[in-house]
């Protein structure tokens, strides 16, 4: 697997960036939040009403964080061949707790096999 068909996901507070491994740049760059009334993710700036998905780099909206994980994962597909089924790597704080941990890893897993 070249390292170029690994998506990376790195979350923080306020934004979320995603690219591949190869890329010097994140390819997406949006609010780490997701829209209340609509449900949408991927806007650029912070909204009144918006659901946060993190605070100080710990879930606090596991649906949040689920929408956002899924929005991540699918935007970058379209980089990558269609028949590939790329790496994830998902950059956590040092101090995540280990039901965080294993709440990412059972939704890798599981919805993004």
């Amino acid at each position: 697997m070249g390292d170029h068909h690994v998506i990376c996901i790195d979350m923080g507070s306020l934004y979320t960036r995603v690219g591949t491994c190869r890329d010097d740049a994140p390819r997406q760059v949006f609010v780490t939040e997701v829209d209340s009334s609509t449900g949408e993710v991927g806007y650029e700036e912070e909204r009144k009403d918006g659901i946060k998905a993190l605070q100080k780099g710990h879930a606090v909206d596991k649906g949040a964080l689920e929408k956002i994980w899924d929005y991540s994962v699918n935007g970058m597909r379209r980089y990558i061949d269609e028949d590939f089924n790329p790496g994830i790597l998902v950059n956590i704080k040092p101090d995540t707790t280990d039901s965080e941990k294993k709440h990412l890893g059972e939704y890798m897993f599981e919805k993004h096999k």
